[in-house]
């Protein structure tokens, strides 16, 4: 953990040497958002996971409709949504999740990172499925996976 701690360190002087504005301030958020992701997926701090689902809104709202890396930013976001919903069961998470997933999927390049959202994007569906009994969640799911 104390190579995360150092990551995280590192990636936040990265970030207020980019300030609001600077051209590079997304690549700052989306480096701090994973190091603490990491670091929630270790220790599962609360405070972890929500700095990192306001660093990855951020980004994304840096990486509008049309911006060549909005989807790693709709990517990063469900997946930290997600883990939110898996840890209070607030719904509400769980449907943003799923959004910012089918917003994400046609925009990845196809390779292994695009299996890995149209996996994400079938675990959140199923999670959903459970929940409400939403036959159309479990079809989705099950296309995706197929794929």
């Amino acid at each position: 953990i104390n190579e995360i701690n150092r990551s995280i360190l590192l990636n936040r002087v990265a970030l207020a040497l980019q300030p609001p504005g600077h051209p590079k301030r997304q690549y700052s958020l989306n480096n701090l958002a994973a190091s603490l992701q990491q670091r929630y997926r270790k220790s599962e701090l609360a405070g972890d996971l929500e700095e990192c689902i306001l660093l990855d809104s951020e980004a994304l709202t840096l990486r509008p409709q049309g911006h060549p890396d909005r989807h790693y930013s709709c990517y990063n976001l469900a997946n930290s949504l997600h883990h939110r919903f898996l840890k209070g069961g607030l719904v509400r998470y769980l449907n943003e999740a799923i959004a910012l997933g089918r917003e994400a999927i046609p925009l990845r390049p196809r390779g292994i990172r695009y299996f890995e959202a149209v996996d994400n994007q079938r675990i959140y569906l199923y999670d959903r499925f459970k929940i409400k009994g939403a036959v159309e969640d479990l079809q989705e799911a099950i296309t995706l996976a197929e794929e």
